[in-house]
């Protein structure tokens, strides 16, 4: 009997060992399960969806990224609107990126690049310029009028030539050659260029409103200028290298001419131009000054008709001399 309990409390010991140890495997087995969830749980490899939406704080759209056949799309948005800005697209084209002004219609506009094309249409969706890859090969930039016609291209032709065409009173393309004649040229400004591209010559808008023909020295300092003076009348001046006036030929509100001399410091020394009694024409006077800007010669017609010279002082005084 002794032996029989021996043996019988042996077995109940080990049966209690291997219950601890079972749920001990248990327990970490649990434990195991539960960490591989959770970190299952935090990080996802692949996230499948056909169109995933960014919303701002206030539940407009502010990114999308849509699945599309044969391509995906991206939109960036903005404002209570969610208007387009930015869209990057993939299509049987290749990539496109679009990007806009955003705005309600009839106010936005928007540019769209690809891989041979990049054009910028208006706020009524019509098609403004386009630099595209030319029939021929090579480049083309075309330009079109507020209704999205074409009234200007820019392309490469075969061989090496290039294609300029405008358009004409029946609204065609025109090629334009170059031992064509150009009937009209409007531009705002011409300049020409000398040695190292420096101007040497210029015609546009002056200071007074009107057109100014400017021929300038080889250090860039104007000596000429053609055009329209102060008062509206025609004007020539002649100009020292240093940039001082020299001569000024001028018209006057009668339809007369002046014709100024000028020393240092653009002094006035002679001076060719008409004589009045009122407003009533007399004829012809030359007049000689000094550097104090005094008349000390003046030949001229008298009132009479007749001529005279008189030569003076510095303070005005002198002796006139005419024809008996």
């Amino acid at each position: 009997m002794n032996d029989i309990e021996v043996r019988l409390q042996a077995l109940e010991a080990q049966v209690r060992r291997w219950r601890r140890v079972t749920l001990g495997l248990l327990t970490i087995g649990a434990l195991g399960l539960s960490l591989g969830a959770s970190r299952a749980q935090g990080v996802t490899d692949v996230i499948q969806a056909r169109r995933l939406e960014v919303l701002r704080d206030d539940g407009t759209l502010a990114v999308v990224l849509d699945g599309k056949q044969g391509g995906a799309v991206i939109e960036l948005r903005r404002g209570s609107d969610s208007e387009l800005v930015l869209a990057l697209s993939a299509e049987d084209a290749g990539g496109i990126v679009r990007m806009g002004t955003g705005g309600p219609k009839g106010e936005r506009s928007y540019g769209e690049l690809g891989p041979k094309h990049w054009n910028v249409h208006g706020t009524e969706d019509q098609l403004l310029w386009e630099v595209t890859e030319a029939e021929q090969g090579g480049g083309s930039l075309q330009i079109f009028d507020d209704e999205g016609t074409a009234v200007c291209e820019l392309a490469a032709q075969a061989a090496g030539s290039g294609r300029c065409a405008v358009t004409n009173d029946a609204g065609e393309l025109t090629p334009l050659t170059p031992d064509a004649p150009i009937d009209t040229l409007r531009v705002r400004a011409l300049e020409l260029l000398g040695e190292g591209d420096a101007v040497i010559a210029t015609l546009a808008k002056n200071e007074s409103g009107g057109a100014s023909l400017e021929l300038r020295a080889k250090g860039g300092a104007p000596v000429m200028r053609l055009g329209q003076g102060p008062a509206g009348h025609g004007r020539v001046e002649l100009r020292a290298r240093a940039g001082g006036l020299a001569v000024d030929l001028t018209a006057t509100d009668l339809g007369e001419g002046t014709l100024t001399l000028l020393g240092h410091r653009e002094r006035p020394l002679v001076r060719f131009g008409p004589k009045h009694q009122g407003a009533l024409p007399l004829g012809g006077q030359f007049t000689i000054l000094n550097y104090n800007g005094e008349e000390v010669v003046r030949a001229g017609v008298d009132t009479d008709g007749k001529g005279e010279l008189g030569v003076y002082d510095r303070s005005g005084k002198g002796r006139v001399i005419v024809p008996h």
